[in-house]
C-alpha cells in the first residue's frame, strides 16, 4: 500500500521512513507522484493546517496521505511564533534570521521564564474518507537559550535547549534527536493509528513503562499554587496538603523577592518533581530536589539540574548541593556524576538526629 507523505523534502521523507519502519507501506513524496500543487496554510492551529494539507493532497493524488504541521511555541511570547514559525521573519527570512529575531524578543527574559516547546501535528486523509483525522500530536519541551549552539538540525534547533541532555537541539546527534523530537512523538502515535486501521496484526501490547510520558514531553516551569495538590500526591506523600501549600507560598514569596526559584516538572498536567534554587550572592543552592517514584531513573532529576545550572549561569553563580545522611552516599554519587565535586562536610539535623552532611559544588563555565 502506498502512503503519500505531503512533502518535497527528501530528508523529511527519509525521516518518516525511519519513524514508520515496520509498517508494510511504501512511502512516496509529492515529487515521486509529480505533484507540484501548493496548499496554503491558512489555518489558525497546527491541527487545521495539517488537516488542510492532508485532504488537499489526498484528493489530488487519490492516495492515503499523511501531512504534518509543526512549529515552536514560546510561553513568554504568548505562543509565538506558533503556526508562523516558518514565516516568522517574513517570506524572505532564513533559519538564522528567524531565531535571531526570536532571541531579540526574548532579551532580558530570565531563564526560568524562557519555557518553550516544539509541536508537531500529523493528519491522515483519504479520498473516500468523510474528513481527515488527527493521527498524532507530539511535542518536545525545553527552553529558549541565550545564544545559538550546535551544528546539527535546522530551523530553531540552535536556540532550543533540551533539559534532559543540557544541550541545544542542534548539539544532539540526529539519532538522539529522532528519539525525542516532536515529530518522532507524533509519528509514534500515527504509526499506531495506521496499524490499527490497516494492519491490526502489527499492533503489539503496551507495557506500563511505555504508557509513562517521555521525559522530553515534561514541562519545567516556575511553581504555582495550583501545583500543591499533585505535589502532595506524588512527591510529598508523607506530608499533608496544607504543608505543601505553605511550602509553595513561602517559596513563591521568595521568587517575588528574587531570592528563590521553585520549579516543577509536569507530566500530563500533574506536577511530578520539584526543585528549589536559593540564590545567595555568588552561590545558587539547591535546597530541595524530589522526583515521584514512577518517574525516577528517567532523567527527570538530571533535567531539573540542567535547568538549575542555566539559572545559576544567568546569575553568575556556582551551584551548591547538599547530601545528607542517611542517603548521603547515593546523593553524592548522583551529584558527582553530574559535574559536582565535594566542597565541605558539616553537621546537620535531619529527621530528629545530628548527622553528617556533605556540600558539593559545581563551578559554572
Amino acid at each position: 500500500m502506498k502512503l503519500l507523505v505531503a512533502t518535497t523534502n527528501t530528508g523529511k521523507l527519509h525521516e518518516y521512513q525511519e519513524l514508520l519502519q515496520g509498517l508494510p507501506v511504501q512511502l512516496v513524496s509529492l515529487a515521486d507522484e509529480r505533484i507540484e500543487m501548493d496548499v496554503e496554510e491558512s489555518g489558525q492551529t497546527f491541527e487545521q493546517n495539517a488537516a488542510l494539507k492532508a485532504q488537499a493532497y489526498a484528493n489530488r493524488s487519490g492516495l492515503l496521505t499523511l501531512a504534518d504541521d509543526s512549529g515552536l511555541e514560546v510561553d513568554a511570547l504568548n505562543g509565538e511564533p506558533g503556526v508562523l514559525s516558518a514565516r516568522y521573519d517574513g517570506p524572505q527570512g532564513t533559519d538564522e534570521s528567524r531565531y535571531l529575531l526570536l532571541l531579540d524578543k526574548m532579551r532580558g527574559v530570565p531563564w526560568e521564564w524562557r519555557g518553550a516547546r516544539f509541536r508537531c501535528v500529523i493528519a491522515l486523509a483519504a479520498p473516500d474518507w468523510p474528513a481527515p483525522i488527527i493521527a498524532g500530536n507530539g511535542r518536545c519541551e525545553g527552553f529558549i537559550a541565550r545564544q545559538p549552539r550546535g551544528e546539527y538540525g535546522f530551523g530553531y534547533d540552535p536556540v532550543f535547549f533540551v533539559p534532559q541532555f543540557g544541550l541545544s537541539m542542534a548539539e544532539l546527534p540526529p539519532a538522539i534527536k529522532n528519539q525525542i523530537s516532536h515529530r518522532a512523538r507524533a509519528a509514534e502515535t500515527a504509526k499506531k493509528v495506521l496499524a490499527q486501521r490497516f494492519f491490526p496484526d502489527v499492533v503489539g501490547p503496551e507495557s506500563p513503562e511505555t504508557r509513562l510520558p517521555p521525559t522530553s514531553e515534561m514541562r519545567i516551569r516556575p511553581a504555582q499554587p495550583s501545583d500543591a495538590d499533585s505535589l502532595q500526591r506524588y512527591c510529598y506523600t508523607d506530608r499533608t496538603l496544607r504543608y505543601v501549600e505553605r511550602r509553595l507560598e513561602w517559596a513563591m514569596a521568595g521568587l517575588a523577592r528574587g531570592e528563590r526559584i521553585p520549579l516543577v516538572a509536569k507530566a500530563e498536567e500533574e506536577a511530578i518533581a520539584y526543585i528549589e534554587i536559593y540564590l545567595r550572592k555568588t552561590v545558587a543552592e539547591l535546597s530541595s530536589l524530589i522526583v515521584a517514584q514512577p518517574f525516577r531513573r528517567r532523567g527527570v532529576a538530571t533535567a531539573l539540574l540542567n535547568v538549575a545550572r542555566e539559572i545559576a549561569r544567568d546569575h553568575g553563580a556556582r551551584l551548591l548541593a547538599v547530601a545528607v545522611e542517611p542517603k548521603a552516599k547515593r546523593l553524592q554519587s548522583f551529584y558527582r556524576g553530574r559535574g559536582f565535586s565535594p566542597h565541605r562536610t558539616v553537621r546537620a539535623i535531619v529527621q530528629g538526629y545530628l548527622g553528617p552532611a556533605v556540600y558539593l559544588i559545581q563551578r559554572i563555565g
